[in-house]
This record gives structure tokens, sequence and C-alpha cells, in this order.
């Protein structure tokens, strides 16, 4: 049989090739296990990697939309200085039309009133008005008192029937013409 040398060189033969086996099992589960982990921290490494790219895409997103944001602004601030600069000069457009209107207006008026009076001057030339009357208007009657100066003019009304308006509105002009 065998000699017992030969067992236990046998048995630990055996055992060592256990123990080779083993830490061989034992290593190769380490390696796996280093593999895993280092593969876990590549991923997380690239999820990271990919989160910080993408939150840079969204600096980036933010970034030009604001550009076109000021880009707006800027073109709305030049429509408003536009849509002012219109509205300014459609003011003074119509200033000077109301200006022109107005002294059409006058003009009218003026052109209005020469012709009456022309009418009046024509309706008064056969009419002879008295010195007396003449200087009440002119305000230099020294021997009347005021209320013979008023007998006095509404006797010249009378006598020349001066009751219409546009007689009146001769008297006036007579007036203001020698005050």
């Amino acid at each position: 049989m065998l000699d017992q040398q030969e067992i236990k060189d046998a048995l630990q033969n055996d055992s060592s090739e256990k123990n080779y086996e083993k830490q061989d099992s034992f290593s190769q589960n380490l390696e796996e296990i280093e593999n895993k982990e280092n593969e876990q921290e590549k991923q997380k490494s690239s999820e990271s990697n990919v989160e910080e790219i993408k939150a840079l895409q969204l600096k980036m997103r933010d970034l030009e939309l604001i550009r076109k944001m000021k880009k707006l602004v800027s073109q709305i601030d030049e429509h408003i200085i536009e849509i002012e600069e219109i509205n300014e000069s459609q003011k003074n457009k119509q200033k000077q039309m109301k200006k022109h209107v107005l002294s059409s207006q006058i003009m009218a008026r003026f052109a209005g009133e020469r012709r009456h009076n022309l009418n009046l001057k024509q309706d008064l030339a056969g009419i002879t008005i008295s010195k007396d009357f003449l200087e009440i208007f002119r305000g230099k009657s020294k021997k009347m008192s005021p209320e013979e100066e008023e007998q006095t003019l509404q006797q010249f009304l009378i006598q020349h029937n001066f009751q219409s308006p546009k007689w009146k509105k001769y008297l006036e002009l007579i007036q203001i013409q020698y005050n």
C-alpha cells in the first residue's frame, strides 16, 4: 500500500491544489468585484458627465434665449421711438392744420367784415353827420353834459333810422376809429 509519506504528500498536494484553486477562485472573484466597481464608477462618471453636458446645454440654450430676448427688446425700443416720432410729426401736422384753419377762418371773417363795412359806407354815403355827433363820439364834447350827449345820440339814431344791427355796427366802428 501506499506509504504514509506518500499519502501525506498526496494530501498536501491535493490540499495545495485546492488552496490554489481557492486562491484562484478568490482572486477571480476579487477581479470580478473590482471590474464591477470600475464599471460602476465609469457608469457613474459617464452619468455625471452626461448630466454636466445636459446642464451646459441648458445654460447654452438659456444664453441664446437671453440674446434673442435682448435683440427683441432693442427692436421693440426702436419701434417705440419710430412710433413716438410719427406721433410727434402728426401732432405737429395737426397743429399746423389748426393754425391754417384758424387763419383761414380769420381771413374769411376779415374779408366778410370788410365787405360789410364797405356796404355800410355805401349806405351812409348820403347821410350828413353833424359836428356835435362826431364830437360826442370823439369824446371831446365840452359844451354838452352826458345827458345831452345821450339825447343827441338818440335823436341822431332816430332821425337816420339807425335801429338795425348793421347801423349799430357801423357806429361802433366809428367810435373805435375816433377813440
